[in-house]
């Protein structure tokens, strides 16, 4: 720490003259690391001469050479340790600025969601703002790729003023028989049944959950929903007063990912329907759905 405040304090004289760098180091080459030897000299900035003023052993210098490039990296240290008051104050005013566009945006889905794209240097898609007048984001997944759709989760995961949200899919795996057909359809897929693009929807789908105070229905059609997925869905649905519907519809959950499902839907006081139509489940399932509702009822 010595060290440090040392380098803070003499900045600026650094900074200035050869003089003034000379009489410097002159000044604090006692204060230094002496284990010299230990750091590489290809490194240094600097330039061979002596900082001992009437020095002429050449001897001397690989060790007053340290002395000037240590001091000079103490420096640059510090100055990323204490920035200056311009670069603090920029800062702070580019933070008050990105919370006031994140503030308008919460309420306007179109002009936030045009403003992510524009910064990313990509096309809004016209079927994500189509019925957004009527507070209803209805989208086909298969056609949106996947550097579109991180606008589009940006702007969902702090939104506020949409009523529905709706994410489907029509795809329809190929069947394994013929291998050769199958990796290549599996090269066609579409993004939106990938691992992470559901992760990442069911990730901006919580945090919209938990700070909206109009959403009231969600479907998700069609999606391979995982169990990290659900889990990460469910954690928004607990935290949520307006939701009403949700649905799963030929999101193949199975059973397993019902039991996720309803611990998520137990406590909820704002949910009363939900649609698990295709969703691959068996007696077993059914059970685990039916002590729910009677535990609601």
């Amino acid at each position: 720490m010595g060290l440090i405040s040392s380098a803070k304090k003499f900045l600026f004289k650094f900074r200035g003259r050869e003089e003034e760098e000379e009489d410097l180091l002159v000044k604090n080459k006692h204060s230094l690391f002496t284990n010299y030897e230990a750091l590489p000299l290809d490194e240094w900035k600097v330039s061979l001469r002596s900082t001992d003023s009437g020095s002429t052993d050449r001897r001397d210098k690989p060790a007053q050479l340290v002395r000037y490039s240590f001091l000079y990296r103490s420096l640059e240290h510090s100055r990323r340790i204490f920035p200056s008051t311009r670069s603090l104050r920029s800062r702070s005013f580019k933070m008050i600025e990105s919370v006031q566009i994140r503030q308008r945006g919460a309420y306007d889905f179109e002009s936030h969601y045009d403003n992510l794209c524009a910064m990313q240097d990509s096309c809004p898609l016209p079927a994500v703002k189509a019925h957004l007048a009527q507070g209803v984001l209805d989208i086909n997944g298969d056609r949106v790729r996947v550097n579109d759709w991180a606008p589009i989760l940006n702007t969902i995961r702090i939104n506020k003023s949409l009523e529905f949200i709706a994410v489907r899919s029509y795809y329809t795996p190929p069947a394994e028989d013929n291998e050769k057909k199958a990796i290549i359809e599996k090269r066609k897929m579409p993004s939106v049944r990938s691992k992470e693009v559901t992760y990442r929807l069911c990730k901006a789908l919580k945090e919209c959950l938990i700070c909206t105070p109009n959403l009231s229905c969600v479907e998700l059609q069609g999606l391979p929903l995982r169990e990290r997925d659900l889990q990460t869905l469910m954690k928004g649905l607990a935290k949520n007063s307006t939701l009403h519907h949700l649905s799963l519809e030929f999101c193949r959950v199975g059973d397993s990912g019902l039991d996720i499902i309803c611990k998520g839907i137990k406590n909820s006081t704002a949910i009363s329907s939900i649609n698990l139509t295709g969703c691959s489940l068996s007696n077993k399932g059914a059970e685990s759905l039916a002590k729910v509702i009677k535990v609601g009822n």
